[in-house]
């Protein structure tokens, strides 16, 4: 999730970073930082003329001290701007993962109504943008927010409620939430290890000449670390000033010995990381646009997604596992969370803490517990915070880790292994039998989305067995077809055997006539009370999600119709114990109730962590004075 935040420096030197738009959907997102260093209030400025000069990694524009490699007005060169809502990635403009430059503008084209599903399709009146298509009404999850279907659980734009924008915060559970690593200062999310402004607690300024190191003010930065800024850097490891600084990394991705590099099969295609396999933008390579009226399915534009996926603004994908399209477009899971079975889940060795997924093991802010901060300067290490990492561990983001075993810093910080891989010698690695498919490790002897190989999607009757698309049982392969010679009238009884056209097959036998309460349809007796495919009448097939109850297309219990969507009412986030009933301000549905999740408590329309938040610090509506901050429930 993008992260940002606006502070003044104390002293006539500044730093500002510009709030950069986040996704809906996301997947969690590094802080893209964009930093503007003026000269000192006593230097002096001829004809937009740096005086004194800028210091290493930075470029004079208009009279202030910028990094090209990330500010979204000087992109690669002074006055060369990013469109609206973009960002600069080592120097290049980019629109952040999930949006689309549409007209100069990084639109998210899974829900804008002007750029429904690619750039300028406008629904019509009356209808919404769903899943990057015009609709009646937003899908299950999903709210219309001025006729864009949005998850309001995670949208940094309709946070919680239609508006409610997140500046520089990512929405978890329907509330701005500073992602893991980070501490809310002022409504600002800042990195309190090495910020400058708030250096090891909020609002604690190191003075002007000292830079910022593991929470304390120092007169240089520890050996391995550079400044940047006056925070100090390990440009071997830092995604935000990787190599040097100002060299932010695309998103999904890591720093690994000052170079980018993006998570396991994502490429890094103009600034962003994306996935060749389904991206309509980079379908199949960087820059191979799909054409109107296609989307990307296994690398390749083609008319229709292949059995298994589902078309998301133009991307095929499996929302079983996709964290972005849990159990349907634009349904996005929380930070860290992973989606299996199309439900969002923290992955094993991290805790739900107040909607975020952690590593207690190593979180310097929730510390073998949630919630449990770390002193300023300190780190964690198997749960337990101490001075320094022991001998083999490394330093990720104030918490000690193995590199060669961490499934979440895998080789090097921040690599984070794919779903189901384990990290052996610094390599993450699915189990024999397994591979990596969308960035999950996929049993491809079993899964009929991925038989064999990924992508490879058996047929409607046959399932994967051994690694091989097979006929379901009762049905037959006759040469290379499934059939069930209980009722195929082309292969009755056996392979090829056919019924006269005046004949149906039942039970394996051609007959003259079904028998009651049997219909012929095509050849084949059904029941039209209970099928399915012929419900009511010979081809009267109900829609996905809909059961044929006696002769009529309807809602399977316990799902009850609202707004012609079949809803569990006892789970539904829109339709929470009756209709229309929404859950907001963090609350989740649950048995047909709107209640918060487990740590957080409902203070004024909303759920709060009242051991952090400031306005409500240990009681709801207990407020600590500016400047100050809660910790533990208590004003600090």
């Amino acid at each position: 999730m993008i992260q940002a935040r606006t502070a003044m420096w104390v002293s006539a030197r500044m730093l500002l970073w510009v709030a950069v738009a986040a996704a809906s959907g996301c997947a969690d997102r590094s802080m893209v930082a964009v930093e503007r260093i003026p000269v000192d209030a006593d230097a002096s400025s001829d004809a937009g003329a740096c005086v004194p000069a800028c210091g290493a990694g930075y470029t004079c524009c208009g009279g202030s001290c910028v990094s090209t490699l990330s500010d979204v007005t000087h992109c690669g060169a002074c006055g060369a701007a990013c469109s609206i809502g973009g960002v600069c990635v080592q120097g290049v403009c980019a629109c952040p993962s999930g949006l689309r430059d549409c007209g100069g503008e990084c639109v998210d084209v899974v829900s804008a109504p002007t750029h429904c599903g690619s750039c300028d399709t406008a629904c019509g009146a009356g209808e919404v943008c769903n899943g990057g298509r015009c609709a009646s009404g937003c899908s299950a999850g999903l709210s219309s927010c001025y006729g864009a279907c949005v998850d309001l659980f995670s949208d940094a734009q309709h946070c919680g409620t239609c508006s409610t924008v997140c500046s520089g915060k990512p929405c978890v559970r329907g509330v701005c939430t500073c992602s893991p690593g980070f501490t809310d200062c002022g409504g600002d999310c800042v990195r309190t290890e090495n910020d400058p402004l708030h250096c090891g607690a909020c609002n604690l300024a190191c003075a002007p000449g000292l830079v910022c190191a593991l929470g304390s003010c120092l007169a240089s930065c520890p050996a391995g670390t550079v400044d940047c800024g006056g925070a100090c850097v390990d440009p071997a490891t830092d995604p935000e000033h990787c190599g040097e600084c100002g060299a932010v990394c695309p998103q999904p991705g890591a720093c690994t010995q000052g170079a980018c590099s993006c998570a396991a099969g994502m490429t890094a295609c103009d600034g962003q990381c994306v996935r060749l396999a389904s991206d309509p933008m980079h379908c199949g390579a960087c820059s191979v646009a799909c054409p109107g009226g296609t989307v990307c399915g296994n690398g390749a534009c083609v008319g229709a997604c292949p059995l298994g996926s589902q078309a998301c603004a133009g991307a095929c994908v499996d929302t079983r596992v996709d964290p972005r399209n849990c159990g349907g477009c634009g349904i996005a899971c929380v930070l860290g969370a992973d989606c299996v079975d199309a439900a969002c889940t923290c992955p094993q060795g991290k805790t739900d803490c107040a909607g975020v997924c952690v590593e207690l093991a190593t979180s310097s802010t929730h510390c073998g517990e949630c919630d449990k901060a770390c002193p300023a300067g300190a780190l964690c290490a198997s749960g337990q915070c101490v001075e320094s990492c022991a001998a083999g561990l490394t330093n990720c983001a104030g918490g000690c880790v193995d590199l060669q075993t961490s499934p979440f810093h895998c080789g090097a910080c921040s690599v984070q292994c794919d779903v189901g891989a384990n990290c052996s010698g610094g390599v993450c690695a699915c189990p024999s039998g397994f591979a990596s498919c969308s960035g999950v490790c996929t049993d491809v002897t079993s899964d009929g989305a991925n038989c064999g190989s990924c992508g490879v999607v058996c047929p409607s009757g046959r399932d994967c067995v051994l690694s091989t698309c097979q006929c379901v049982p009762p049905l037959t392969d006759c040469s290379g077809v499934c059939v069930d010679f209980g009722s195929d009238p082309s292969n009755c009884g056996a392979c090829f055997a056919s019924c006269s056209p005046a004949q149906v097959c039942t039970s394996g036998e051609c007959v003259s006539a079904c028998p009651p309460p049997k219909t012929n349809c095509g050849g084949t007796c059904v029941d039209t009370l209970s099928d399915s495919a012929n419900c009511g009448s010979c081809g009267g097939t109900c829609p996905v999600g809909r059961a044929c109850l006696s002769g009529q297309c309807a809602c399977s219990p316990p799902a009850v119709e609202c707004g012609g969507q079949c809803v569990d009412l006892s789970s539904s986030q829109g339709n929470c114990g009756a209709c229309g009933t929404l859950c907001t301000g963090g609350a989740t549905c649950q048995n047909g109730s709107c209640v918060c999740a487990q740590g957080l408590t409902w203070c004024a329309g909303k759920c709060v962590n009242i051991k952090v938040d400031a306005a409500n610090c240990g009681a709801c509506g207990a407020a600590c004075p500016s400047p100050g901050h809660c910790s533990n429930g208590t004003c600090h």
